[in-house]
């Protein structure tokens, strides 16, 4: 597809891998991708098909962005806008009309985005449409801990409602006692904070969560990823397992490998997506354990893993562009040709991370010698057929950017980041 063909997009994130598959799959094809953030060693700012870098206002400060992307949009007009996090995912939709004047989007309202970013609200909506979610509580304060610790169990994950504008962010802090989940909470009540924007939104955001923990989401975390059009007809999903992730316990996926898409469970997510009014692109997690699979967490935005879809043949932003610009024909098109699954599609593994990781482990006590030997005899038996979120021999520098970019975060925190690899 040529270029003169193909309007412009704008991404945000640069530093995040979804950004970066989204950035060379457009590119590829042919799409002018301008890449705007605050970090000049984010990796999607480095690639070849970025076409435009630009510097702009982190996510943290989201009046700020939102003024930068209007004055961008009003001096270039037409560029398809997408979030890559759940951030912008929240801003976009809260400025929809706004950003709507200036840029091409795909974008379900706020009240939509956030009822799937929030995930008391989120349990309520699966439970309509019967996808089943761990039992989870919000307590009204730290004199209820006991009673909810006795309906839940232990262990309990401590965790935030939304990582939307949560700052410093982080997954949640699992507790194994009465002693444990008290200095959790504290911990969860005083030491993050929401952006102002939000919490007007939503005062009661700031309330922690309590979730029954369960050990299957170390090994046991199985993804359905795909796009949905705002009809409900057109729709593919790739399935996919995490195998390894960062932190050990809670943390982001290094490794996955493909899986079949289980009828019901596609049923269920569609089902969502249809009662909510969602359409877009998508990842939902699920736990598996021996009573069934139950959903954690469900992203309506690009997500870190998604290149491997893309070698799979679910070329999602190509899906979204189609979408923006309104071309259903080409759409339903894109959609019919992504259902046909390529076959030889390996497995995802981030390479670079997962080499820090099994020498930190391994040093730090967490990981003896077999299980490191396992998983360098993992990656040497899938040699050829591994999808990295960073390498490509033809767009190289991204990687590099990355390495410059972990080297200077463990110079300002030493601290925080080996404990981030080498936790158990």
């Amino acid at each position: 597809m040529k270029s003169h063909d193909q309007p412009p997009a704008l991404f945000t994130l640069p530093a995040y891998h979804g950004t970066l598959a989204a950035v060379r799959c457009l590119g590829e094809r042919g799409v002018r991708v301008t890449v705007a953030g605050p970090e000049l060693f984010a990796e999607a700012r480095w690639s070849r098909h970025a076409s435009t870098r630009l510097f702009c206002p982190p996510t943290r400060e989201p009046e700020r962005l939102l003024e930068w992307l209007l004055a961008y949009g009003a001096r270039n007009p037409g560029h398809v806008l997408y979030p890559a996090g759940d951030d912008t995912a929240w801003l976009y939709a809260r400025h929809r009309d706004e950003l709507s004047r200036h840029f091409r989007l795909y974008q379900p309202p706020v009240e939509v985005v956030y009822a799937l970013l929030n995930k008391r609200r989120l349990h309520d909506a699966c439970a309509a449409v019967g996808l089943r979610t761990p039992p989870t509580r919000i307590p009204d304060g730290e004199a209820e801990l006991d009673r909810l610790a006795a309906e839940l169990g232990f262990p309990l994950l401590v965790k935030p409602q939304t990582q939307v504008m949560h700052f410093p962010g982080g997954k949640g802090q699992v507790a194994s006692s009465p002693r444990e989940l008290r200095a959790a909470y504290r911990r969860a009540v005083r030491g993050s904070s929401y952006a102002p924007l939000l919490r007007e939104e939503d005062p009661e955001v700031v309330r922690p969560m309590l979730q029954a923990f369960r050990p299957e989401a170390v090994l046991g975390i199985y993804a359905v990823s795909g796009f949905v059009d705002e009809t409900g007809e057109h729709a593919a999903l790739r399935a996919s397992r995490k195998l390894l992730q960062k932190p050990r316990r809670l943390g982001v996926g290094l490794c996955f490998e493909e899986a079949e898409v289980e009828p019901a469970l596609a049923d269920g997510l569609l089902a969502l997506c249809r009662r909510l009014g969602y359409h877009g692109a998508f990842e939902a997690e699920f736990i598996q354990t021996p009573a069934g699979p139950l959903l954690i967490d469900f992203n309506p935005r690009y997500y870190g893993q998604m290149a491997f879809d893309i070698a799979r043949g679910l070329r999602l932003p190509l899906l979204v562009h189609e979408a923006a610009l309104g071309r259903r024909g080409r759409l339903r098109a894109a959609v019919d040709r992504a259902r046909r699954r390529p076959a030889g599609t390996g497995v995802f593994c981030n390479r670079m991370d997962l080499w820090l990781v099994l020498r930190l482990q391994r040093l730090a006590g967490n990981m003896d010698a077999a299980e490191v030997a396992r998983w360098r005899g993992w990656l040497d038996a899938h040699r050829g057929e591994v999808t990295d979120p960073l390498a490509d021999g033809a767009d190289r520098a991204p990687q590099l950017a990355h390495l410059v970019a972990e080297c200077l975060r463990f110079l300002r925190h030493p601290r925080a980041f080996l404990r981030q690899a080498a936790s158990a």
